[in-house]
């Protein structure tokens, strides 16, 4: 049974709908839209206890995939984030598919079941290269064979770029419950990416200010903005507040109304909000 669970009187009656995906030890969040419909047809989110194993991970994945019959339906267009630390950024000037596995083992261990996809971060002019389990991506093909596959660098680095203010120091996070990603921007200009393993909020300043530390910046001047489920947890935003100018609100503008979510909820299904607009 999911967590959230809402469907819209409308989505059998709506001919032309694309559908969003995504995946983590978190969760699993399966919503439609349609370019026709001013708010969302359908929106189920399955929490997940921080699976710690990827084999319970991807067995919970097959039994809602296998009991979610929307799930199987055809859709204009279908998009899948899978959240996890493995990723690298290659600059778009270095970047060949031939040479995918090199970039990628270059910075992250490749398991031998591992499959390598990539996306174009055009404002940076990179890429993202990450993997997602084979068992994984072949149950998604398996109900939906014309797929494009995330991982959330890409959202992260490109809800960081669109920030306003383009001359003082920013910084976004995205949690999860064991691993955070960071990402800072010196006016406008991305200086780093990262993915942190934490249990509390200590481990968590800590990273967070060696990161400050090795670019020579001072964290005091940095104006932050927080996505993900876990964001309320372990007081994080509290002891964040202490060493940085300032957390803002995400701001997120979605072309539709999802209604089974306040605006605040928006920023822990942030791959959602992101890959829809």
């Amino acid at each position: 049974m999911s967590d959230i669970k809402y469907t819209s009187p409308l989505l059998k009656y709506t001919q032309y709908k694309n559908a969003i995906i995504s995946i983590s030890p978190d969760g699993f969040t399966f919503s439609v839209h349609s370019p026709d419909v001013k708010h969302i047809l359908l929106f189920n989110h399955y929490k997940f206890n921080n699976l710690k194993l990827e084999d319970e991970l991807l067995r919970k994945v097959g039994l809602i995939i296998q009991n979610e019959p929307l799930l199987k339906e055809k859709y204009m267009k279908v998009d899948v984030a899978f959240i996890s630390q493995k990723s690298t950024l290659v600059p778009q000037e270095f970047f060949s598919k031939e040479n995918l596995k090199k970039y990628f083992e270059f910075s992250q261990n490749l398991d031998e079941y591992d499959e390598i996809h990539f996306t174009h971060i055009p404002e940076i002019d990179a890429y993202s290269v990450f993997t997602l389990p084979n068992i994984l991506s072949n149950e998604i093909f398996s109900i939906q064979p014309d797929v494009t596959f995330h991982n959330q660098s890409a959202s992260l680095i490109q809800s960081g770029i669109k920030k306003k203010n383009k001359t003082s120091l920013s910084a976004v996070i995205g949690f999860n419950s064991d691993f955070f990603d960071l990402v800072i921007f010196q006016q406008n200009k991305l200086a780093l990416y990262n993915s942190f393993q934490y249990a509390n909020s200590t481990d968590l300043i800590y990273f967070f200010l060696y990161a400050c530390q090795q670019l020579k910046i001072d964290h005091k001047d940095i104006v932050l903005t927080a996505f993900g489920e876990a964001i309320n947890e372990k007081n994080l935003l509290k002891e964040l507040k202490k060493y940085v100018k300032e957390i803002e609100k995400p701001s997120i503008t979605l072309p539709f109304e999802i209604k089974p979510l306040h605006k605040e909820d928006f920023v822990k299904f942030y791959l959602h909000s992101f890959l829809c607009v």
